[in-house]
């Protein structure tokens, strides 16, 4: 594979060294770091043919042009891959304060972005996978007001990369317009933020007290557990969540 990608003219101003296998690998993906003379590369071999790629390239160049993305470079359909800037940075499972706070910047900027898209219909693409109380569930969001933006959908914390006071958010495919309120209670569940933590976090993003829904929260919260559950039953207790 290394020799066809010396064939794309994004490299021809650079020579490719070594193509090397990640060791954390994704369910719709087979990861590479690709190292050159210049810089290191991202290259993601398509393993799900359901995914929209060529919105995951577009919504990943906008969220690149906001500081939260690394770039995306290039997309070729035929062969399956994308080609994009080395994400660098930690993974983190446990917040400070400051990281919890970087997370809410990093999000606001990403919920400004301007994506033109159908908002994505919770019920009924889980309707059938429900339980009569997990369906109740979800037809509490039709009570609520709607606050559609785009959102990444994936936010487990191998998709968060923490360096400095920056943050960066890897793993695009699953970004789609949503509410605003998934993605917050993503990092609630994910990083087991406590009262006081939610507090800030919110304070942070919302950067008005009255600006938020604690209710709404809690639902959404809920909800993405009831996702969580739904993607651990088809991919095993191992994998990640959501995917949705």
């Amino acid at each position: 594979m290394l020799e066809h990608l010396r064939t794309y003219e994004l490299f021809a101003n650079e020579t490719l060294l070594r193509l090397t296998l990640l060791e954390n690998q994704g369910y719709n993906n087979t990861n590479y770091l690709l190292e050159s003379t210049t810089q290191n590369y991202l290259v993601r071999l398509f393993k799900a043919n359901t995914l929209n790629r060529k919105d995951e390239f577009e919504i990943g160049k906008k969220a690149f042009k906001k500081k939260v993305a690394p770039k995306p470079l290039l997309l070729d359909t035929t062969q399956n891959l994308m080609i994009a800037q080395f994400g660098t940075g930690e993974h983190r499972t446990k917040l400070t304060p400051r990281a919890l706070q970087s997370i809410a910047r990093t999000l606001q900027k990403l919920h400004r972005i301007n994506h033109h898209q159908k908002p994505y219909d919770m019920l009924k693409a889980y309707k059938k996978s429900l339980s009569n109380k997990a369906f109740l569930l979800f037809k509490k969001l039709h009570l609520q007001r709607s606050e559609p933006v785009l959102c990444h959908h994936d936010l487990n914390p191998k998709n968060i990369l923490f360096q400095a006071h920056n943050v960066t958010l890897i793993d695009w495919e699953y970004a789609r317009i949503n509410d605003r309120y998934f993605d917050l209670a993503s990092i609630v569940v994910e990083f087991k933020l406590t009262n006081q933590e939610i507090r800030l976090f919110l304070r942070t993003y919302f950067t008005c007290k009255a600006s938020y829904d604690l209710q709404k929260l809690e639902l959404y919260i809920e909800i993405y557990k009831v996702v969580c559950a739904l993607w651990f039953d088809d991919y095993g207790k191992d994998a990640q969540c959501p995917k949705v």
